[in-house]
């Protein structure tokens, strides 16, 4: 099968060069932001504790699962917008499945019953904007880690929808 190209989705060709552009910053400020900031005192917290942390918090506050049989439930006519609506939710229902289980292996790896492997060292280093290996291929096209951070914010009713 050939690689998907911007031709398939209706875009113009140079449509990609903006999405390249994107990554690159992305993958430049990330690397920014893992580069230490300043020397480890006996006082501070160590990578473990601090990715611990943030690990029990995103795992409190990552929402359940969208019911996708309830919510095909209620359309009565599959338009295209439905359709993309739908198939956005599977997507995100897959991200949010995935999120799940690399947050729960990396919690055994801290705990020390899991071997850390390097896509867990990954995930324990990643920036809250970047989005780590495994969970970038799981991902919608169009979901950037700021939107994962819009669903989080909007499960907990800080945002409201317009």
């Amino acid at each position: 099968m050939p690689p998907e190209t911007p031709l398939a989705f209706g875009l113009h060709p140079n449509a990609e060069i903006g999405f390249k552009l994107r990554e690159a910053e992305t993958f430049c400020t990330s690397l920014v932001q893992l580069q230490p900031r300043e020397a480890g005192g006996e006082g501070g917290m160590s990578m473990e504790e601090k990715a611990k942390m943030v690990l029990d918090d995103l795992t409190e506050r990552l929402p359940d699962q969208f019911d996708m049989e309830d919510i095909r439930g209620r359309v009565d006519e599959f338009t295209p917008y439905v359709m993309v609506a739908i198939q956005e939710s599977e997507r995100m229902n897959n991200l949010l499945a995935e999120m799940k289980r690399s947050l729960a292996e990396l919690d055994l790896g801290l705990k020390g019953d899991l071997t850390m492997t390097e896509p867990m060292e990954r995930l324990m280093k990643v920036s809250p904007a970047g989005v780590p290996g495994q969970t970038a291929k799981v991902k919608s096209p169009g979901v950037s880690g700021a939107a994962c951070l819009r669903l989080l914010r909007r499960a907990s009713g800080e945002l409201h929808p317009n």
